[in-house]
């Protein structure tokens, strides 16, 4: 399953920043990072700077992106309010990230992740606080397999 750490090595290999669209549509999609890098790329994106259009690329990769109200104002309340069993994208001021099977994908989660990975990146070590960010949540989306008219059909046939 990929995960946020898991994308950190591959992220580093191509000297890459502000990719935090690249991450969540990896995560949230389980697509290796360099495919989602790639159709990002392909949709505009320039590498080490941020993009928007998470919500296209992964519909191209055969998901549904569904816009959901979610009572959650904060990143640290996010676990109160959406299903633990469920992909999410969460948007925030200037930021998204992937919220997976109750789990937040992201360097948020812990505090001082992202200014801990970019110090490492440039050979320097630091400690990762726990404190889960404060930032106001914009949107939330749930992410989905389309499902196959096969599967469809069954179903219908079996409910």
């Amino acid at each position: 399953m990929i995960n946020y750490l898991s994308c950190l090595p591959v992220m580093k290999k191509y000297n890459e920043t502000n990719d935090c669209t690249v991450k969540a549509v990896s995560i949230v999609t389980n697509q290796p990072y360099m495919k989602a890098h790639a159709l990002l790329k392909a949709h505009g994106r320039k590498n080490r700077n941020g993009t928007w259009d998470s919500q296209k690329v992964v519909r191209e990769m055969g998901f549904n992106v569904v816009r959901i109200q979610c009572e959650a104002k904060t990143i640290a309340t996010l676990s109160k309010h959406l299903d633990p069993k469920k992909r999410y994208m969460v948007s925030v001021s200037g930021h998204i990230l992937a919220y997976v099977k109750g789990v937040i994908e992201d360097w948020t989660e812990g505090g001082d992740k992202a200014k801990a990975a970019y110090l490492a990146h440039h050979g320097v070590s630091m400690p990762v606080t726990k404190a889960i960010s404060r930032r106001h949540i914009t949107t939330v989306y749930e992410v989905t397999p389309k499902q196959s008219k096969n599967s469809i059909r069954k179903a219908k046939r079996y409910a």
